[in-house]
Parts: structure tokens; C-alpha cells; sequence
């Protein structure tokens, strides 16, 4: 397969299709779960800094950006590779529930020493 400007504008064209249909589900979503409440901006940006948004959304436009990069043969497959698993092992080491701090009175005491 070689990679042409027309594949290129097809990809960009295709992709800019997707792109606009995941932002209408996404303004629909919105739309269909704060009608008819009174959020105001701040309880909007404690809810996306909550959920995390900010962090899913880097994480999907690295991962398009080394796809592109692999597709248009601008690095080599082993860096798409390297890059992707980065990904993966951040993500899924991100998984693990939250240790919570043992409370003080816990755990040994060292003996006291004169």
C-alpha cells in the first residue's frame, strides 16, 4: 500500500466526519442529562475534573496521533508499538484501587533504646 495525498485527504475527510458526529452524541448527551437543572460553571468543572475527562481525552488523541504517524509511515511500526503499550501499561497500572493510610495507632512500635 503506498501512501498518497489522496489517501491522506480521505483519511482527514473521514476523520473530520467522525469528529463531528462524536461531538453531537456528546452535545446531545449533555443535553439530555443537565436539562432542567441549574448547574452553574463551577459545579460543571468539578464534575469533569472528577470523571477524569481531561486524562481520557489525551489518552484518545495520543493514541489517533501514533496511529496516524504508523499509517503514514512517518516512524517506524516498532515506535507505534512502543508508544501503544506506554499507553496500555499506564492505563491499566492507573486501574488499582487507592491504599488507604493505616490509621496511627496501627503497626509496630520500635523499643526504646538508652
Amino acid at each position: 500500500m503506498t501512501i498518497t495525498p489522496d489517501f491522506i485527504l480521505q483519511i482527514c475527510y473521514y476523520g473530520l466526519i467522525a469528529f463531528g458526529i462524536f461531538c453531537a452524541v456528546v452535545a446531545i448527551a449533555c443535553w439530555v442529562t443537565f436539562r432542567g437543572h441549574n448547574l452553574s460553571g463551577d459545579s460543571l468543572s468539578n464534575i469533569i475534573a472528577q470523571t477524569e475527562i481531561p486524562k481520557l481525552a489525551t489518552i484518545i488523541l495520543i493514541i489517533v496521533a501514533a496511529t496516524f504517524l504508523g499509517l503514514l509511515q512517518l516512524v517506524s511500526g516498532e515506535s507505534v508499538v512502543a508508544i501503544l503499550s506506554g499507553i496500555a501499561g499506564y492505563v491499566l497500572g492507573g486501574r488499582n484501587p487507592q491504599r488507604k493510610d493505616k490509621p496511627e495507632g496501627t503497626g509496630t512500635k520500635k523499643a526504646a533504646t538508652s
